[in-house]
């Protein structure tokens, strides 16, 4: 059986550990201050490594520059200086860079030809990444309206990020406790196309990893 072959150029490897770190951090607590300096430290890493990783390759640009830049700054400052503006700021600046990021890998894995570990790290990430986007826009449309979403239990004002996180991975993944849940049609509409996305998602992802198996095949 011959080994999938990994590409040196732009490892996917980190950035889906990354990502699987922060996974685990986050609903464990922003309020939480050792594990809030472990989150920017991972973060900031995260960060680092695809810029890294775009400036090796010169396909770095102002747009992923002023995203990723911006999200790291309001990381740090909205652990130290603690005000409502800064939060939602923040909130706001890691909704687009997840956005940005499922983008990004999105097109990458689209335009794959080869089967490999990245066309496997990099789905996976796509999906974290597009879970994470849902969070932070669940958790500024809570902080804007805190009716948008119940609760069986209070949700404090410390602890939204965190909760929303939760919620949106537990909703693309369609397990649905009901701990949490939209309480205004505006909301639910979000929820329905996150369950959507899930759902097609991984349809789309299996056809592309079968047709890029069978192409390996074929050439052999």
């Amino acid at each position: 059986m011959q080994l999938i072959k990994i590409n040196q150029d732009y490892d996917l490897t980190y950035l889906f550990a990354s990502l699987t770190i922060l996974l685990i951090l986050v609903p464990i607590g922003h309020s939480i201050e050792l594990v809030r300096y472990a989150i920017n430290t991972v973060f900031t890493f995260m960060i680092t490594e695809i810029l890294f990783q775009h400036i090796k390759q010169k396909t770095v640009n102002f747009s992923m520059i002023i995203v990723t830049t911006s999200s790291v700054l309001m990381l740090w400052i909205s652990t130290f200086y603690k005000a409502p503006k800064s939060e939602i700021i923040y909130t706001i600046s890691h909704l687009i860079f997840y956005a940005y990021l499922a983008i990004l890998l999105s097109r990458r894995v689209i335009s794959s030809k080869t089967f490999n570990n990245n066309t496997i790290f990099g789905s996976l990430s796509i999906y974290i990444s597009a879970a994470f986007s849902w969070g932070y826009l669940y958790a500024l449309m809570k902080i804007v309206e805190p009716s948008t979403f119940g609760a069986d239990y209070t949700i404090l004002e410390s602890q939204v990020v965190e909760s929303m996180v939760y919620f949106s991975f537990i909703t693309i993944t369609t397990l649905g406790y009901g701990d949490i849940y939209p309480s205004s049609p505006f909301a639910g509409s979000f929820v329905i196309l996150e369950v959507m996305f899930g759902q097609i998602f991984f349809a789309v992802v299996i056809a592309k990893i079968v047709s890029l198996s069978l192409v390996e095949q074929l050439k052999k």
